[in-house]
This record gives structure tokens, sequence and C-alpha cells, in this order.
């Protein structure tokens, strides 16, 4: 009993560092695929505002009324799917993450409601390309999320 107690001590020390380091490489794993997951979440993010700008850009008086119904419908849609991927982001530990997401949301909003969204269309539309692109770029630009949320915060409360 004492022999097995002893070489069981033995393999112990000698194993402990080969435990070590094998933990040590799988924490180092897990985190490289946590931080790859987190920069597809963030990819998607700004990948559905790409969506979203890219229709707010398409030619909204040449269209038919489904056809604007169409466009209002799909920007809503990459605008809806990018707030519920903000959650999950890295953007929502930001310290202005209510900026983001008021100028996303408000959008948003503007989008479902046909009066609001002919305005964004057809009068606001390059104010709102260019507020995008920025927050794409940089989705922590406090002052394109502040112009953007009070321009479509003005939007809303023109009805």
């Amino acid at each position: 009993m004492k022999k097995l107690l002893k070489s069981s001590k033995v393999i112990i020390k000698k194993a402990m560092p080969f435990v070590l380091i094998i933990a040590i490489l799988y924490i180092i794993a897990i985190n490289d695929l946590r931080k790859q997951d987190q920069n597809e979440i963030d990819d998607s993010f700004t990948n559905q505002l790409v969506l979203a700008n890219g229709i707010l850009n398409s030619d909204y008086n040449k269209s038919n009324d489904e056809g604007k119904a169409y466009l209002r419908t799909t920007a809503a849609g990459g605008l809806y799917s990018s707030l519920n991927l903000m959650r999950f982001s890295s953007y929502i530990n930001n310290e202005d993450r209510n900026d983001l997401f008021g100028a996303i949301n408000n959008l948003y909003l503007c989008m479902t409601n046909s009066n609001t969204s002919k305005v964004i269309f057809t009068t606001y539309n390059e104010k709102v390309n260019q507020y995008l692109v920025r927050i794409i770029r940089n989705p922590k630009d406090k002052e394109a999320c502040k112009a953007l949320d009070e321009l479509t915060y003005s939007v809303l409360n023109s009805k």
C-alpha cells in the first residue's frame, strides 16, 4: 500500500506541469474563440446597418406604393436586427451606448411608420446617410449618434 501511495505521488508530481500547460493552452484557445465570436457579432451588427443604409439610399420617389413599402420594411428589418445584435456586441459596454441605441431605435421607429419614413427617405436621406456611415465606421461616434438621434426624434415628433 505504501509503495502504491508513493508511486502515485511521483506520478502526480511528474504529471502536474503537463496538466498546467494543457489547462493554460485550453484557456488561451477558449479566449481566442470568444474574441472571434465577439468580432463576428460586431461585424453582423455593422452589416445590418450597412444593409439598412443601402436601402435608405434607394430612390424612394421612383418606387410605386408596393416598392415603397418594401424599402420601408427592409430598412426597418436591418435596423431591428442591429438593435437585437447590439446587446451582444462589444458596443453595449460603450459609455455612449444610450446614444447609439437611441439613434438606431428612433430611425427604426421612423421606418415603421409610412409618414415618417417618407420624410426620412425624401427630406433627410443625405443627412441620415452621412450619420449612418460615420456610425458604421465607428459605432462609438458620439457626435454622429446624437445627431442622428436628434434628427429622427424631431421627425417622430412632427407627425
